[in-house]
């Protein structure tokens, strides 16, 4: 599974409390991925990569406004965005659910994950045990790690599973 880092080129030189979790976070899940992500610093119709994780000051929906609607719906479909000022209830109501994304981090859980809490991410129902949690829909929930050092394990898992899935 290939895997690539969309990340703000001032995010990748800035160097804070959150930026170094997000670093972090990206490590532990490339090994347990066994890959490591192809960095770049924009958004590309042609990424070849199977998932993108993106870390950008830019919101989602204003990074693919510019691709036409085929090509934004396809990107979307691989898109993991790492992300801060958002409630949960926003990722999950104007994102994740209408954008189709295979999941989504938000900067709670990576707070939660970095003092040791258990932490979780936003993915689909089909694939994932959900939580017990206000945040559901249809098609998606939040799902929490057993335990706090599970996170990017949980999330691998979760890629992997999805990956076969679209195979």
């Amino acid at each position: 599974m290939n895997l690539a880092l969309v990340c703000d080129r001032e995010l990748l030189v800035e160097s804070d409390i959150f930026t170094d979790a997000w670093r972090r976070l990206v490590v532990d899940l490339e090994a347990c991925l066994g890959t490591v992500a192809r960095i770049t610093h924009r958004l590309a119709a042609d990424e070849p990569a199977d998932f993108i994780l993106i870390m950008s000051v830019t919101d989602i929906p204003t990074l693919l406004r510019p691709y036409p609607a085929a090509t934004r719906a396809a990107l979307a479909t691989r898109l993991v965005p790492l992300m801060e000022a958002q409630s949960r209830a926003e990722i999950l109501d104007d994102l994740v659910e209408p954008l189709d994304l295979p999941a989504a981090i938000d900067d709670l859980s990576l707070a939660e994950w970095c003092i040791g809490s258990r932490a979780g991410f936003f993915g689909r129902r089909d694939l994932c045990m959900p939580a017990t949690s206000p945040f559901t829909s249809e098609r998606y929930c939040y799902v929490r790690s057993p335990s706090p050092a599970a996170l990017p394990a949980m999330l691998a898992h979760y890629l992997r599973t999805l990956h076969s899935a679209r195979a």
